[in-house]
């Protein structure tokens, strides 16, 4: 899925140009996610690329709820830029806890997406999706 999105973003926007659009856009709100994903990926030791989508390019995806995704086999992380801040800034946290979810819980994440894939548990109630929601959550509200 994610290398459909990467290579979507590519053809049809370039990936540079799509950076340069959010960053005119929504300067502050970027310089600020951005202080913050330096931090986060220090303190949890995973450095994933971030790139910052404007949400108008979303419906690209044909996905709704999401806000953000990552893929393991570029480590790579989109974030929907929204005119919602501390739901941006969420969305940022969820991905980085992905990230450090394959990274060092390997074999529980690989488990819980397996189960989910395979039916026995829904996505929201997935091991990997509570954890990334409920640690964005207190990373997010301290």
């Amino acid at each position: 899925m994610i290398k459909t999105i990467i290579k979507k973003l590519r053809a049809e926007y370039k990936k540079e140009y799509i950076k340069r659009y959010a960053l005119q856009r929504n300067v502050h709100k970027i310089k600020v996610l951005k202080k913050v994903e330096r931090k986060i990926k220090n303190d949890l030791g995973v450095y994933p690329d971030v790139v910052y989508v404007d949400v108008k390019y979303k419906p690209l995806f044909d996905r709704k709820g999401v806000n953000g995704c990552y893929g393991k086999a570029n480590n790579i992380i989109i974030v929907y830029i929204t005119n919602e801040f501390k739901k941006n800034l969420r969305t940022l946290c969820h991905e980085i806890v992905h990230a450090h979810q394959y990274h060092y819980n390997t074999k529980q994440y690989l488990s819980s997406v397996r189960a989910y894939r395979s039916g026995k548990v829904s996505y929201k109630n997935a091991w990997h999706e509570v954890d990334a929601r409920e640690k964005a959550q207190n990373m997010v509200n301290g």
